[in-house]
Formats: C-alpha cells, sequence, structure tokens
C-alpha cells in the first residue's frame, strides 16, 4: 500500500522514481544480452554445422576459434581507427622535440598568396635564391636538400659539378652580391636555383658548390608533407625526367626518383618548404604539385 502525505511516500511501496530506475537498469541488460547473442550466433551456427559431422569436440574448437577470430578482427579494426584518427601515442626517441607552432609562427601571408622570389639576372644564368626553412637547421637542411637532390639527378642524366670559377658555377659570387631592394642572405643558408641564359643548363648552388645538367631533363617536381602519425613527419622531394634512370632502364618507376629532406615536420616549415619548391618548379619551367601520406 501507497500513502502520499506532505510530499512523501509513506508506508512501504516503490517510488516512481525508483521504479523508472528498475526499467532502465533492465533495457540496459536486455541491449547487452542482444549484443551478446549477435557476437556468439556466428560461432555457434559454425559449431552447430561442425558438430553432428566430427564431434563434441570438433564443434567445441569450432566454436572456440571463430569467436577467437571475431575478437582479432574486432580488436584489430579499433587500432586501425584510433590510427586513422592520430590517437596512437608517439614513441619515445632522443631527437629534441619541436615546440609546437604558435601564433608568432604564423606568417602574414598563406603559402598560396606569398609573395613570388624576385628572378634575378646573372653573366650567365637567370636565377631565384631561395630559403628553404627559417630556423636554426637551415644551413644543414640546404645543404642535405643540394647534395640529395644532386644524387638524385646524376642516376638520370649527366651532371656536372664545380666550385666558383668553374663552368658549373653559371651563378658567381658576384651576381649573389644583394641587390638593393633585398637583404643579404649566406650563401650557405639559401639554395640558389638557376637556368642559364642560352636555356641549355638548370642547376643548383649552395655556398661554393654548383652543379648543373641538362635543362628540361627535369619535367616535373611534387613536394610532399609526410604527416606525423606514428613519428615525427617529415617531407620528400620527387622528381620526373625525360629519360629512365641509366643504370635501371626496366624499372616500373624508371622515369622517377625521390628523396627525404630529413627534418621533423613544423607548421611554419611546412610553408616556406612548399614555397621553395614551388619557386624550385617555376624556374625550371615544370609541373608542380604537392601531396600528403602518412608516416606510418
Amino acid at each position: 500500500m501507497r500513502m502520499h502525505w506532505g510530499g512523501q511516500w509513506r508506508f512501504g511501496g516503490t517510488s516512481p522514481f525508483m521504479a523508472d530506475g528498475h526499467c532502465k537498469q533492465e533495457q540496459r541488460g536486455c541491449r547487452v544480452w542482444f549484443l551478446l547473442v549477435l557476437y556468439v550466433l556466428p560461432a555457434a551456427y559454425a559449431a552447430s554445422k561442425v558438430g553432428p559431422h566430427y564431434g563434441f569436440l570438433a564443434g567445441c574448437a569450432t566454436l572456440a576459434a571463430v569467436l577467437a577470430m571475431q575478437t582479432a578482427l574486432l580488436t584489430w579494426g579499433t587500432a586501425l581507427l584510433k590510427r586513422r584518427r592520430g590517437s596512437v601515442g608517439q614513441p619515445e626517441t632522443s631527437a629534441t622535440p619541436v615546440p609546437a607552432d604558435s601564433l608568432d609562427d604564423e606568417p602574414a601571408d598563406e603559402p598560396g598568396d606569398a609573395p613570388d622570389v624576385p628572378l634575378r639576372y646573372g653573366e650567365h644564368a637567370r636565377f631565384k635564391q631561395l630559403v628553404l626553412i627559417a630556423d636554426a637547421a637551415r644551413p644543414e637542411v640546404t645543404r642535405r636538400f643540394y647534395d640529395k637532390a644532386k644524387r638524385a639527378i646524376e642516376a638520370y642524366v649527366e651532371v656536372e659539378a664545380g666550385r666558383d670559377g668553374s663552368g658549373a658555377a653559371m651563378v658567381s659570387t658576384a651576381d649573389l652580391a644583394p641587390a638593393d631592394d633585398l637583404p643579404a642572405a649566406p650563401p650557405d643558408e639559401t639554395l640558389t636555383v638557376f637556368v642559364s641564359n642560352d636555356g641549355a643548363w638548370s642547376g643548383f648552388r649552395v655556398g661554393d658548390d654548383s652543379f648543373r645538367f641538362r635543362h628540361g631533363a627535369i619535367t616535373r617536381l611534387r613536394f610532399t608533407h609526410v604527416m606525423p602519425v606514428r613519428w615525427n613527419g617529415d617531407y620528400m622531394v620527387t622528381f620526373w625526367f625525360d629519360v629512365p634512370k641509366r643504370d635501371r632502364t626496366t624499372d616500373y618507376n624508371a622515369y622517377l626518383t625521390g628523396f627525404d629532406i630529413g627534418v621533423d615536420r613544423a607548421g611554419h616549415r611546412s610553408r616556406t618548404l612548399t614555397h621553395a619548391c614551388r619557386e624550385i618548379a617555376s624556374v625550371l619551367d615544370v609541373a608542380f604539385d604537392v601531396d600528403e601520406v602518412g608516416d606510418d
């Protein structure tokens, strides 16, 4: 018997709030049992097909095997989904962590709006002097880009290398002297890309080192952002050529090659590197595109 007196329930019975709580618990229990039945049903069905023909133990083994396979697939799918969302933690490494970008790292212009680097003219070639990144790793990254580009290109076409004053140095130290309206940039911290005035040669210069190769040998350039999924990310540059690789002409990818820049990905680096590679493609007069992959 239930009685209501003074806003309170007395003399036993069940409060309507308690009844509602019991209903919710029963609903949750039903859902759990329904999901459990769905999970066990395929294994039970398989066991029912095997047991009558091969015996009780074979049926039990089939039941266990199907349940184990379902569990493994579910675990793998969950891990894959988390990795796709970038929720897998990065392993500890000894590398110096790259600080997260702050508002101070944001440039005044977005990559698509960044002003073009002026095309300059020297005695033997027209050129652009490019800053690849704007932090302390700039000298190392610039030299690495130059060395890897040289190795990649000379696998396809003849490359002539030399120091200032040689035939390969089509942009001289005098040509690199800062113009009146341009700030001075250390030559060992900038990558100079050039095309000879007669259109016969293309090449690069860093510091006092230069190399040149046949203009038109490179037909396309791609810059790839290697996104940090498991590690710290990186960047890649891919060249396409009008001739196959000299020592492996039958490879399926004989007309293209690439190299990593070898620096952790960061927002400010992404902007300057993308812009620099776009400028390289502009001087070489080749197609340019940007790609994105994960580092997993």
